[in-house]
């Protein structure tokens, strides 16, 4: 067996049932049993679960990244981009059943709990977040304001995310997608004046 693909499974077998039940509810026995591999096997590739942990945030993070990548166009004007991110989310969305983000779960079970944890969720909201402020800046929003709009249109998409949880159907994130494209373009908009 390819060695490439065994620590590929462990990893998108771990990101699965971690999304699904949680980091602390998911043993590294329930992951070799998924995976179908030997504990040998797993620990060959991760040298504890929290290292497998943050494999799965990069993993999670890598592929929302190229989600959104394959979703935006350089013929697209900054504002046009930042409207295909907002779509790329719900898309995303509605591809896992509207389970949230996954990275917002982890980050409320263990964000507190271990540094190294914290640290490399922060880093991938970081890189969200700096894609909208980098469109923002693109379109003529002064730095320190794309960096607090970046922000705020991360931390709302992640509060949108988790009432979905609780409404369900996607309806709130959609609702909200709406009211932050129109709050984009009228501030683009008033920027271009």
């Amino acid at each position: 067996m390819d060695v490439n693909n065994t620590r590929e499974r462990i990893v998108a077998t771990a990101a699965d049932l971690i999304w699904s039940r949680g980091y602390n509810r998911t043993s590294i026995d329930d992951i070799i049993r998924k995976a179908d591999v030997s504990k040998g096997s797993l620990y060959h590739h991760f040298s504890s679960k929290e290292s497998l942990g943050l494999a799965v945030i990069d993993t999670w993070t890598d592929h929302f990244g190229a989600h959104i990548a394959a979703n935006l166009s350089d013929a697209r004007s900054p504002e046009g981009n930042l409207h295909a991110i907002l779509d790329a989310m719900v898309s995303a969305q509605e591809e896992s059943g509207f389970r949230g983000c996954p990275l917002g779960r982890l980050a409320l079970e263990m964000g507190d709990v271990s540094e190294s944890f914290r640290q490399r969720l922060q880093k991938g909201f970081n890189d969200f977040s700096d894609l909208f402020t980098a469109y923002l800046e693109q379109a003529g929003i002064p730095e320190p304001e794309a960096k607090e709009r970046g922000n705020c249109m991360l931390a709302t998409l992640e509060g949108a995310l988790m009432l979905e949880k609780v409404n369900g159907g996607g309806r709130v994130l959609r609702a909200l997608i709406a009211t932050m494209k129109s709050d984009v373009s009228l501030r683009l908009a008033e920027t271009a004046v």
